[in-house]
């Protein structure tokens, strides 16, 4: 994927998680149920020198999801030029 000022590579993973007994929306890394997952959207972002690793975990908020998105689509590198 590329931006008209960036370079913007992508990748999503899934680490298995399990549910907190004491409430069920929140998961707990480091201990796995087979069918739970915290999705991580990860993205590198460059420009000529400068660069930027951003991690988006997803939750069960879709208004928290699209705000966070919103955020780091608006991330703005400052790029110099190549030499």
């Amino acid at each position: 994927m590329e931006n008209e000022d960036y370079e913007v590579a992508t990748a999503t993973i899934l680490i298995p998680t399990m549910s907190l007994p004491e409430d069920s929306s929140l998961n707990q890394v480091g201990v796995q149920d087979p069918d739970i997952f915290q999705t991580v959207d990860m993205r590198a972002i460059k420009c000529p020198n400068n660069f930027a690793m951003v991690y988006l975990y997803k939750g069960n908020s879709e208004q928290l999801n699209t705000e966070a998105e919103e955020i780091v689509d608006s991330i703005e590198l400052t790029c110099a030029a190549e030499p």
